[in-house]
């Protein structure tokens, strides 16, 4: 169980610092919008939300049903923010938001559902 809070934690610092990252993007040409005042976290609310109750759902409960909702819902925000990489090449930080990014999906097939 232990390695499950620190494994969430480190998924939930990665995505924080992505967003954090995303926040002073600019205007793109190519339909995602970066424009000023752009908030990501009003663009993957929903996101948020199904990660929100997954990790619920599966403390209160660590079945592997409830195991496999936590990791889709993580699935779907990871997905999410890959949409806006335009907006962190803008804003000058496509490095760190690939690498964290990146680092998200490695925790994340990393966890495994037992």
């Amino acid at each position: 169980m232990r390695t499950y809070y620190l494994t969430t934690k480190r998924i939930a610092f990665s995505l924080i610092i992505l967003v954090m990252g995303l926040l002073s993007c600019t205007k793109d040409d190519g339909g995602v919008d970066c424009a000023v005042g752009f908030s990501i976290a009003g663009i993957i609310a929903e996101e948020a939300v199904d990660i929100s109750e997954a990790t619920l759902a599966y403390s209160n409960d660590p079945s592997e049903e409830n195991c496999k909702s936590y990791v889709n819902a993580l699935n779907g925000y990871i997905n999410a923010l890959k949409d806006y990489e335009d907006c962190a090449a803008q804003a000058g930080q496509l490095a760190e938001f690939q690498v964290g990014i990146a680092e998200a999906q490695a925790d994340l097939d990393a966890y495994k559902c037992q």
